[in-house]
């Protein structure tokens, strides 16, 4: 809320309200004590009623007269001339009727009391009259005095006491006079310096009311900016926090993308290895093709010896031994063929379960990994038939070995044996060719998820650089609002110690 405030109000000396308060007061204590010497005369019989009426009605006449102006208006400068007019009129009866010599000293506490107000124009009316009052007295006295009477001598000296009679009040009133002059140059000067006073007074007064001004504008926009401050301070703590706990946050990101790149550094690891081995397993297939090629030759040539076989009995037995050794390294060839299919099913386990671990970037070559471990399995089965085949030709080698007789009756179904092993290697020849190709696509799947995953690579890398970098964003922008939030903590200081400044220009200006 707005307030304003306002210096006390002043109550400057009025010399005039003071000097009146002062006839009015004395006026009174004179008119009662000249009253009661009037009375106590009358009960004496030294004066008449009517003389002492008189002297009552002048006196407290314009003694009440001018207590009515006073009260009325308390500077009113009528107040000196009814009182003065009142007393002049006591002093005129008092000092002609007078029957000792010292009534004229009445004119002494009269000429003070109305010396007070320092007003050379009254005083000289005042003194002129008493001058001319208390002259008329002395000629009259020296003339009602006669010298026949009184004798020179007591006449001498009634001159003599009238002379001091009127060089007294002469004298008296040339002091009184002075006075006057000297001092009303002094209140006049004293006047000059009362209203520079009060200049200044009043120019104090709108410099408090500036000062109340400025201490209200003060004490508003200390305190908007107290707030402005307030809730910069609450920002910057909050800021502080959420950046705090970002930077927390980053750390934590970073630990966890470090994390991260080490995982997929392994998973790179790995992937090089499975392209490693789906290059071995397209070599093997390769071999397996070109030893399928030569088991179908094989064959060819098992055909045209049995056809021969009739003619040829003698090398019959070297054809058998020769089909026997051929037998063998079908047999070994089969054992190959097995091993490669194992391994090429193992390796099709082991892609689909990186497939797997890929997620939905894998699902694809996770269905090439099936097919692939399908082909690997019927290879191993045909692998499994054509070992049993070898045995049995190897058996009935060695049986025909031993049995050369018989050589004629088993070469029909030799022949067809023949046979049916060179459709049967056709197909797996068909086969191998069948792996082979999925075999090459299955490395090449490889290969493209090693460049993808060597992308990703140095993508978590990128991602870890900018983590670092933004850890240490992080950290510095801690660091800048933690010294925001100490200079908005300082800043707030300032402003509660003009908010007290403010108050205390309150209190200076109440105080004024």
């Amino acid at each position: 809320m707005r307030r304003i405030w306002t210096s006390k109000p002043t109550q400057e000396l009025n010399y005039e309200v003071l000097v009146n308060f002062v006839v009015t007061l004395v006026s009174w204590v004179m008119v009662l004590i000249l009253s009661s010497g009037f009375l106590l005369e009358y009960s004496r019989g030294t004066r008449s009623i009517g003389f002492v009426s008189l002297m009552l009605a002048a006196g407290l006449g314009s003694i009440l007269a001018g207590t009515v102006i006073y009260l009325r208006n308390r500077s009113s400068s009528w107040i000196r001339y009814v009182t003065f007019a009142g007393f002049y009129i006591m002093y005129i009866f008092s000092l002609l009727t007078a029957t000792t010599a010292a009534t004229f000293t009445f004119v002494f506490p009269l000429a003070v009391l109305f010396c007070m107000y320092l007003d050379r124009w009254f005083m000289s009316i005042v003194c002129s009259l008493i001058v001319l009052l208390n002259g008329i007295y002395v000629v009259r006295q020296v003339g009602l005095t006669d010298v026949s009477v009184v004798g020179e001598a007591a006449f001498n000296q009634f001159k003599t006491t009238m002379l001091i009679h009127v060089s007294a009040v002469a004298l008296f009133l040339t002091s009184l006079m002075a006075v006057v002059y000297i001092f009303g140059r002094l209140k006049k000067t004293m006047d000059v310096k009362m209203t520079e006073v009060s200049e200044a007074r009043v120019t104090e007064q709108k410099l408090y009311g500036e000062m109340a001004k400025t201490a209200d504008i003060l004490d508003t926009n200390a305190g908007q900016v107290y707030g402005i401050v307030k809730e910069q301070y609450d920002s910057s703590v909050a800021v502080y926090s959420i950046i705090r706990d970002i930077s927390q946050g980053a750390s934590h990101s970073a630990v966890s993308i470090q994390e991260q790149t080490e995982f997929f550094h392994e998973i790179q690891l790995k992937v090089e290895q499975t392209s490693g081995l789906s290059g071995e397993m397209q070599v093997a297939a390769e071999q397996t093709s070109q030893n399928a090629a030569s088991g179908l030759e094989l064959i060819s040539q098992l055909r045209e010896k049995s056809s021969e076989a009739d003619s040829h009995t003698t090398a019959a037995a070297e054809v058998i031994h020769a089909l026997h050794d051929k037998t063998e390294e079908i047999q070994r060839m089969t054992g190959h063929i097995s091993s490669i299919a194992r391994q090429t099913n193992i390796l099709s386990l082991n892609a689909s379960i990186e497939a797997a671990r890929a997620g939905e970037a894998g699902k694809g070559f996770q269905v090439v990994a099936q097919e692939v471990r399908k082909l690997a399995e019927q290879t191993q089965q045909l692998s499994s038939r054509i070992e049993e085949v070898t045995e049995t030709l190897a058996a009935d080698s060695v049986s025909s070995v031993q049995a050369m007789e018989q050589l004629q009756q088993i070469n029909a179904s030799q022949s067809g044996l023949a046979a049916e092993t060179g459709d049967l290697f056709q197909a797996i020849n068909g086969h191998l060719n069948k792996v082979k190709t999925k075999i090459g696509s299955v490395h090449s799947n490889v290969r493209d998820i090693l460049a993808s995953n060597t992308k990703i690579n140095e993508a978590i890398t990128t991602i870890s650089a900018v983590s670092e970098e933004t850890l240490a964003s992080t950290e510095e922008a801690t660091s800048v609002m933690e010294q925001h939030a100490a200079e908005a903590q300082r800043a707030k200081g300032l402003v509660e110690e003009l908010l007290h400044t403010s108050e205390e220009m309150k209190k200076l200006n109440i105080r004024g």
